[in-house]
């Protein structure tokens, strides 16, 4: 019986993650810097700055078939940066670019990091 029980958990879809709510959200960075992430609906942008270094990217918010919430850059098809948001309660989110993203900062930067609501 415990068998059918967690056969039937893992074929259980997974409930969709949220979109974060829209807002500025502010926060720190890999490499000790600084991250500012603004949404409006299903649109966002990245802003980054580090010592010596820079990163922006925008474009629109999507899941995957999982239900996890990426950002995809405008130009997605060419440069293939995807940004995972992962929303932690209504006003937390933490940042997981993917390697692709590498093309749109410095290289002594990057898009991960924790951000908080702050507008």
């Amino acid at each position: 019986m415990r068998f059918l029980f967690v056969l039937l958990l893992m074929a259980a879809p997974l409930a969709a993650e949220p979109f974060p709510k829209s807002g500025t959200y502010e926060g720190s960075a890999e490499y000790n810097g600084r991250l500012r992430v603004v949404v409006d609906g299903r649109e966002a942008a990245i802003f980054l700055k580090a010592a010596n270094c820079v990163g922006f990217v925008e474009g629109h918010l999507a899941r995957n078939p999982r239900g996890e919430v990426f950002l995809l850059s405008s130009g997605y098809k060419t440069d293939g940066c995807a940004v995972r948001l992962e929303v932690d309660g209504a006003f937390y989110m933490y940042l997981k670019p993917g390697p692709e993203c590498t093309s749109l900062h410095g290289a002594a930067c990057g898009f991960g990091g924790y951000v908080e609501r702050v507008r």
